[in-house]
């Protein structure tokens, strides 16, 4: 088996919305990448469908999916997806949902951001 050149690292809880649609996005946009990757899912014990999602994507990308039988937290869940990745590289894809914050005189309310952290080592996590 080929080395990954990257690892896109993906926890998740209750998110198979949003899960499906990144995973349908990255299908289509990695269609033509030519270097060898892999596409790591941490189930944290979600109640959802994220399994049928995860599943239904499964022919169209090299998922790794780790399924958790109990919450394990939700950062001891990003710190275990990274932990997975057997890329030379790695690209963290985490949804995250702010506090209200106040920005202008208005507040922001349910912003989501989405967090990609790219590491050339996984020294960054001591391993």
């Amino acid at each position: 088996m080929t080395t990954p050149l990257i690892s896109l690292c993906i926890p998740t809880f209750d998110r198979a919305r949003y899960l499906d649609s990144l995973l349908h996005s990255l299908a289509a946009e990695l269609a033509t990448f030519a270097h060898a990757f892999e596409i790591v899912v941490s189930d944290n014990a979600c109640t959802d469908d994220t399994p049928d999602v995860v599943a239904r994507h499964q022919d169209a990308l090299p998922i790794r999916y780790i399924r958790h039988p109990e919450s394990i937290g939700c950062y001891p869940n990003v710190v275990f997806v990274m932990t997975q990745a057997r890329g030379r590289r790695m690209l963290l894809l985490w949804r995250v949902r702010l506090p209200r914050v106040p920005l202008a005189g208005q507040a922001l309310r349910n912003t989501v951001v989405l967090v990609a952290i790219v590491t050339g080592s996984k020294d960054v996590l001591g391993s």
